[in-house]
């Protein structure tokens, strides 16, 4: 007979995707080191910590990682799983030319790239573009402050993703770069419950597509989240400038288990300190609801983006996306957002991190309601209509009304005789429906949900 779990099958309407996590609690911090410089507990060694000292003494005190678990720890979190993975240094000539392709990609965007052009360093303009321009790559740095192009110097536009490079003139060209083994990386935490990780300390740009495009398939299978924290926008001549990279960058590898974060702040490590926030609440917390405070963008062209409660066009109302997709409210006259955006896309229906963590959590506690009435000894003819309903509502009960997860529920199981005759006599009971309201600040979600036993 088969195992009780493969007789539940689980769907939602939209097609949640792999098996989901009941909270995001399970954490992991991760960072590259040069094979020189392996710490003491050493390289693809997942440990678990209990504060930002232990850290410190396996991977070196002011070590990205201790930044980071600093930040983690702030908010009580219990624990955190911190990993280093080795660098694999590459050095890599090509003669008389002015492009060239790299042999080994993802270029890793957590360690430096020196390009050389007949022995003079070159500027490295990193890009999300393919095939490349060096134009367009130095474009995209415009306004960069410390980083605005020199027109005097040699460079070089690389995408880190696909390894495509071209230069400014025609040389003896060295590229010194290096990568990370993400195969033994997912394959050191195999079998781990991960829930959600983080490139230690680090900022998001243009140079961060390689790690963003390989992480983006992983989090979608393991339901990890991760907040993807672009460079400050105090690097920045004006904001736009910061939108823009966080555009750009946001784009490359769309992921509904990535959160964007976009910020004018000198804090470090804001990733993990948003991973430690959600580590210690529940399956609906919404960061930008509940603990960030944000600013009305002073730019009127920027202003666009953000509306308010109620604002025609608007996608809290369920317009086309011609509005704003969020909007600020007063929550005891500090301002809010209502959602935290992902980088599914504004077309996704899972553009909201909030609302992928609470889909998943219905579905898990749905089929685990259901698994364990299969797995109590009762026959399957002897399963009634009410008893499937029963169960699924008491799973759920405590999530549902006012101030809770879900505003309603409501659970539909057709009678066994109006199920066909082939169902029937294959022991299947399809058609079970769960319609859920999620509880969200300014708008309402339904979300339909679909068991066959």
């Amino acid at each position: 007979m088969p195992i009780a779990e493969r007789l539940v099958n689980a769907t939602v309407e939209e097609d949640l995707g792999a098996a989901p996590r009941d909270a995001l609690q399970d954490m992991v911090l991760i960072d590259g080191y040069q094979t020189g410089n392996e710490p003491t507990a050493g390289f693809l060694n997942p440990t678990p910590h209990s504060d930002a000292q232990s850290v410190a003494d396996d991977y070196g005190e002011d070590s990205d990682l201790q930044t980071a678990a600093s930040q983690y720890f702030a908010d009580g979190a219990d624990t955190v799983q911190a990993m280093a993975v080795e660098f694999e240094e590459h050095s890599e000539t090509f003669d008389a030319t002015d492009q060239f392709q790299l042999s080994n990609v993802p270029v890793s965007g957590l360690a430096d790239v020196t390009v050389t052009i007949d022995g003079t360093e070159a500027v490295v303009y990193h890009t999300v573009q393919s095939p490349v321009s060096l134009e367009d790559a130095q474009s995209l740095y415009a306004g960069r402050g410390e980083t605005d192009p020199d027109d005097s110097a040699e460079t070089v536009a690389l995408n880190n993703d696909t390894g495509e490079g071209t230069t400014s003139t025609s040389g003896s060209i060295e590229v010194t770069y290096s990568t990370i083994s993400w195969t033994d990386v997912f394959g050191a935490v195999d079998g781990r419950v991960v829930d959600g990780l983080d490139l230690a300390n680090h900022s998001y740009g243009y140079e961060s597509i390689g790690e963003m495009d390989t992480l983006a398939p992983w989090q979608a299978q393991h339901q990890a989240m991760r907040a993807q924290v672009y460079h400050s926008a105090q690097l920045f001549d004006r904001p736009e400038h910061a939108l823009q990279l966080a555009q750009d960058v946001g784009a490359y590898a769309p992921s509904a288990w990535t959160l964007p974060i976009t910020h004018e702040s000198p804090t470090e490590a804001i990733g993990a300190k948003a991973l430690g926030k959600f580590a210690v609440e529940d399956a609906g917390y919404n960061i930008f609801q509940e603990d960030f405070d944000v600013a009305m963008p002073s730019n009127p062209r920027l202003r666009r983006f953000v509306g308010e409660p109620g604002e025609a066009g608007s996608l809290e109302n369920g317009d086309d996306g011609s509005g704003p997709s969020n909007v600020i409210y007063s929550d005891n006259g500090d301002p809010k957002l209502s959602n935290s955006l992902t980088t599914a896309g504004l077309s996704d229906d899972y553009r909201y991190l909030d609302r992928v963590r609470r889909k998943a959590y219905a579905l898990k506690r749905i089929v685990r309601s259901a698994t364990e009435r299969l797995q109590d000894g009762a026959q399957f003819d002897s399963i009634t209509q009410a008893a499937i309903e029963g169960a699924i509502e008491d799973e759920l009960r405590s999530d549902v009304g006012e101030g809770e997860m879900f505003l309603d529920m409501s659970v539909t199981v057709p009678p066994r005789e109006e199920t066909s005759q082939s169902d029937r006599s294959n022991r299947i009971w399809s058609g079970v429906r769960v319609e859920l309201t999620l509880n969200e600040p300014v708008h309402r979600l339904n979300v339909t949900i679909v068991l066959t036993l």
